[in-house]
């Protein structure tokens, strides 16, 4: 579903694919993640036309690779993505403590902190044959609310929801999965 969403609204075509783990080791995951790994290695004679799978990633390969997809369970998503707010979150405090003490550099280095990109924070796709759902932050601004509704706006002016269904019948992917 992300690959068809990203080749589609995003226009990445062949996108970079990685799954999220506790490493990139073959012998790590479980679960879920272990069979969608086996099931993209084994069948990497025909997922090759549609994307390039890279394999296991760990969570700085969101910030620190190539990839266009980072792949993920919602649960594992989610408590990842949190961790990475927090984290961001304390370095940004402690950074801006920092350089209140210097007048013109730290006005500077603050404004820059505080900017970010709006699409990328505009909200979390939830994918699915159904519908496709932006959510956004219970903490979210006016901006990220407005670039939030412009990204479900793009999934359907952009027919992500026709690219998903022709993606899943095209290489027999169930709705059961």
């Amino acid at each position: 579903m992300c690959v068809a969403y990203v080749t589609h609204v995003r226009k990445i075509y062949r996108p970079k694919v990685g799954i999220l783990c506790n490493g990139t080791e073959d012998t790590k995951g479980e679960g879920v993640t272990k069979i969608v790994n086996d099931l993209f290695c084994d069948n990497s004679d025909v997922l090759d036309e549609i994307f390039t799978y890279k394999g296991y990633a760990e969570p700085d390969d969101a910030f620190f690779s190539d990839l266009d997809v980072l792949m993920t369970d919602g649960f594992t998503g989610n408590c990842c993505l949190k961790s990475m707010e927090a984290v961001a979150k304390m370095y940004g405090k402690e950074v801006s403590k920092k350089f209140k003490k210097i007048p013109i550099a730290g006005k500077y280095f603050l404004k820059m902190l505080n900017s970010k990109s709006d699409e990328k924070f505009a909200g979390a796709l939830l994918l699915g044959f159904d519908g496709i759902i932006v959510k956004g932050h219970g903490k979210s601004n006016v901006e990220e609310i407005y670039f939030g509704i412009k990204k479900a706006i793009d999934s359907v002016t952009n027919n992500a929801n026709d690219a998903i269904i022709k993606y899943s019948e095209r290489y027999g992917i169930s709705r059961r999965l």
